[in-house]
Formats: C-alpha cells, sequence, structure tokens
C-alpha cells in the first residue's frame, strides 16, 4: 500500500485510533471522523471534495450524507460496527461507481465525505 492512499483503510486498523477517543467523540461528524487513520492527509483530499461538492460543504451535512447510506445499527452502535458499515459502503460505492475524483485520486463517495469531515 503506498503512503499517500494509507489513510483511505478508513474502517481497517482497529488501533487506527485509541478506543477512548470514539468513546469520547460527541456528535456523528467527530464519531465518524475518530475512525479516519489520518485525519492530516485526509484533510487535503477533503478541502477538494468541499470545493468540488459544494451542498456538502458543511460538516453537519457531510455525517447526516455518510450515515444515512448506513444501517442504522451502525449509525447508534459501536465503533467496530461503525467501522464494518463504513468498509461495506466503501466497497458498494466502488461497485456502483459512486466515485469521485480528486487531486488524480479515485474515492469512494464515502471515502471523499469522509476525508472533507476531516477538512
Amino acid at each position: 500500500m503506498t503512503p499517500r492512499r494509507r489513510f483511505l483503510v478508513l474502517a481497517v486498523g482497529a488501533a487506527a485510533m485509541p478506543r477512548f477517543a470514539f468513546a469520547e467523540a460527541g456528535g456523528p461528524a467527530e464519531r465518524l471522523t475518530a475512525i479516519v487513520r489520518d485525519p492530516p492527509s485526509a484533510a487535503a483530499l477533503g478541502r477538494a471534495y468541499r470545493a468540488q461538492f459544494l451542498r456538502e460543504a458543511r460538516g453537519e451535512a457531510l455525517a447526516a450524507a455518510i450515515l444515512a447510506t448506513l444501517p442504522p445499527s451502525a449509525r447508534t452502535g459501536d465503533e467496530h460496527a461503525l467501522r464494518g458499515a463504513i468498509r461495506a459502503r466503501v466497497r458498494a460505492d466502488f461497485a456502483a461507481g459512486d466515485v469521485v475524483r480528486l487531486d488524480g485520486w479515485t474515492l469512494s463517495r464515502t471515502e471523499g465525505r469522509l476525508a472533507a469531515l476531516c477538512a
């Protein structure tokens, strides 16, 4: 895996964030960004996503858009449920061709939105 792509393994590494960071996360946006492996790297692409998709430029809109694509159990569940649902959603985005192109990267829509939450 290239270093540039490493942060896109958003929900894979269980050690990506300390458990207390997820537990202390307040609202939906904070819970979602707590599972991002490398928020500073994600933020760079996230700024490009926000510039390209102005309707989703606010954190609340991004979080709502992501959560709307997840099963209800993942929206209110623990960190593992959320991570698993995000992984499944990323795979489904690619399978459906729901991708975005940002700065030479091809990301699933969900990856783009998560990166934008970090911006």
